[in-house]
């Protein structure tokens, strides 16, 4: 496997212009999280608001969730076509775009439209903000700068629900005195405005060295280089070593300028059935079906898989106090309600579902620190069976543990594991795929999850030991699945056909 590319970035150093590339893209990463929660916390205000039935909710969530099927791969792909840095600005703008037009919306269609529409500029902007780092670091920083990304994503969510919990008592005040214009609406211009700020910094982002070669702009590819070397080493960029990068990547094959929108369709078209053509063939067909599997499990996303376990420790907890108390109490999940959980009523917020929430939340950022930390001492994929056979035990472990303290301490081991396993996968299917595919592959790995948690969200009730049981089997099917998949730990990223099969 040639590593030009890595050679050409190590020589680049480590200093002022990574942080800098680390830091905005990981600026970018917490104002989407913020955005994420918008509709969360506004659906149930805005049922209220304009008086809609209950089950307007669970569409409402189940329409974000099916817009960022859609978005992870389109804007994935388009990625691959037009390239990382432009798409970045796009979903940013479609982000600010949709947030602030659900602010306006007044019909139940153009609400869901614009829902439909900040889903897909959510995913799309979580696939290549990663696609983009991950391109432009060297190898030893990889894993810990995408940990660092996702630790970021989770600050951004736990801000925006401690913003939430501040702002949304005056907000039913103000809905209980019928002053609708200061309702929910500014919750959803608050949570879209950052993403406009964010959209026109991206403009100092340079182009991806690897994405320029693939595009056979290698002059500009090296002027990149120069410039990230020059930064961080305070040299000029005329001192930059020499480095060979004409067979680094493999580059695009047909490379044309298109001016009409017709023809940028087209070719979007047909570059997409040839990119997929190949991600089912060899040498990638293997890992592509574990990839989308391994994916697949992971189905629940951070926000919902915090709800319910906040859920769930709730029901357990209550159900040991009836038990002390001597009565019966059957605990069942409703994923139908978990979606209006932050209110009790119109008029009432739920502040101990809000409390509970952002603190076992935090058991996101643990996972995250320790896998930072161990990332450098195991392997990766090794960690993540490690990881998964641990989250598994631990969330069996509420089903024979009594004391609500010890339910609390599994719960956020299992969330801890979570993280972790989340961060591994998207760094296993990014590293193992040549740049001219890897938004696609990272965009098509999404559907299945985006869309199992779509349908998710229409189960109205499931006992809580077969859910408990349904997570254990998760983890324990994601370290199998993940063993086929190569580990390049330390190595360069895939950037060659080669028989990965047999890797």
């Amino acid at each position: 496997m040639d590593n030009g590319c890595e050679s050409a970035l190590n020589k680049t150093g480590w200093g002022a212009c990574h942080y800098f590339l680390v830091g905005l893209c990981g600026v970018c990463t917490f104002v989407e999280a913020i955005a994420s929660l918008i509709v969360l916390v506004v659906a149930r205000l805005l049922v209220c608001d304009l008086k809609l039935g209950k089950n307007d909710i669970v569409i409402f969530n189940a329409t974000q969730s099916f817009g960022m099927a859609f978005g992870s791969f389109f804007f994935g792909s388009l990625a691959d076509l037009y390239g990382r840095k432009e798409t970045i600005s796009i979903t940013m703008v479609l982000i600010f775009c949709s947030s602030i037009a659900i602010s306006f919306a007044q019909t139940i269609f153009l609400i869901n439209l614009f829902i439909f529409l900040l889903g897909l500029g959510l995913a799309g902007n979580y696939i290549i903000v990663r696609v983009y780092l991950i391109e432009c670091l060297p190898t030893k920083r990889r894993e810990v700068c995408l940990a660092i990304l996702d630790i970021l994503w989770v600050l951004g969510y736990l801000s925006a629900l401690g913003l939430s919990w501040s702002l949304v008592p005056s907000v039913i005040r103000m809905l209980y005195k019928k002053f609708r214009p200061s309702s929910w609406r500014v919750l959803a211009g608050i949570g879209g405005a950052p993403s406009l700020i964010m959209a026109c910094a991206v403009s100092l982002l340079p182009q991806t060295p690897r994405f320029l070669l693939y595009q056979q702009r290698q002059d500009e590819a090296v002027t990149v280089l120069r410039q990230i070397y020059a930064i961080n080493n305070s040299k000029h960029i005329g001192t930059y070593p020499s480095t060979d990068l004409s067979t680094c990547v493999e580059p695009d094959e047909e490379i044309e300028e298109t001016n009409s929108l017709f023809t940028m369709i087209y070719r979007y078209c047909v570059k997409t059935r040839e990119r997929l053509q190949k991600i089912y063939q060899l040498p990638f067909r293997r890992t592509t079906i574990c990839s989308i599997l391994i994916s697949f499990l992971y189905f629940p996303g951070f926000v919902w898989l915090a709800l319910w376990n906040a859920h769930l420790l709730q029901e357990l907890g209550k159900g040991t106090i009836e038990k002390e108390r001597g009565g019966n109490s059957m605990c069942n999940v409703n994923f139908s309600d978990m979606g209006e959980s932050l209110l009790l009523n119109c008029r009432q917020i739920n502040e101990q579902r809000f409390l509970f929430l952002l603190c076992i939340s935090f058991s996101y950022i643990l996972g995250e620190i320790l896998l930072i930390m161990g990332i450098h001492v195991i392997r990766k994929k090794w960690l993540l069976i490690l990881s998964a056979l641990i989250g598994s035990i631990a969330i069996l472990g509420l089903i024979f543990v009594v004391q609500y303290i010890m339910q609390i301490i599994f719960s956020a081991m299992f969330l801890a594991t979570y993280a972790i396993n989340h961060t591994i996968i998207n760094i296993l299917i990014a590293e193992n795929y040549p740049t001219g595919l890897r938004g696609t592959i990272m965009g098509l790995t999404k559907i299945l999850p985006h869309l199992a948690a779509s349908m998710m969200k229409f189960v109205s009730k499931l006992s809580c030991i077969p859910s408990i049981i349904a997570a254990s089997g998760i983890l324990i099917s994601t370290a199998v699945i993940v063993i086929p998949i190569p580990d390049l730990t330390g190595a360069p990223l895939q950037e060659r056909s080669v028989n990965l099969d047999d890797a």
